[in-house]
C-alpha cells in the first residue's frame, strides 16, 4: 500500500498559546485577547492519532519512509480532526479563494 493511501489527508483544528515579546498598550492587548486568536487549522497527512498527540506531515515521499514538515500537536489542544476527501479539499480551496 502506498504511503499516500495509508495516511489520509486531514484538517486538524487546535488551540495554541499566544505570546508577545514587545511593549503593547494594555487596552489593545485586552481587546485582542479572544478565543478566536488561539484557534488554528493545519492540513496534512495524518501519520498518528494517539491519546497523547496527533502527528501530521506536510509531505510524503513516493512509496518511501521519508516525510517532511511534520507537526506534533498535543491531544489536549486538539478541537477536531476531519479526514479530507478530494471533494472537501476542493471546497476548502474555493473557500480560501473567496476569503482573499
Amino acid at each position: 500500500m502506498s504511503a499516500r493511501k495509508r495516511y489520509p489527508k486531514a484538517e486538524v483544528e487546535w488551540l495554541d498559546s499566544i505570546s508577545e515579546g514587545r511593549w503593547n498598550d494594555l487596552e489593545t492587548v485586552l481587546r485582542e485577547a479572544t478565543p478566536e486568536a488561539m484557534r488554528h487549522r493545519s492540513v496534512g497527512y495524518l501519520l498518528a492519532k494517539t491519546k497523547n498527540h496527533v502527528l501530521l506531515a506536510g509531505s510524503l515521499g513516493d512509496d518511501s519512509a521519508m516525510v517532511a514538515d511534520t507537526m506534533q500537536i498535543p491531544r489536549k489542544a486538539v478541537l477536531s480532526i476531519r479526514e479530507l476527501s478530494t471533494k472537501t479539499e476542493l471546497a476548502l480551496l474555493e473557500h480560501g479563494k473567496r476569503r482573499r
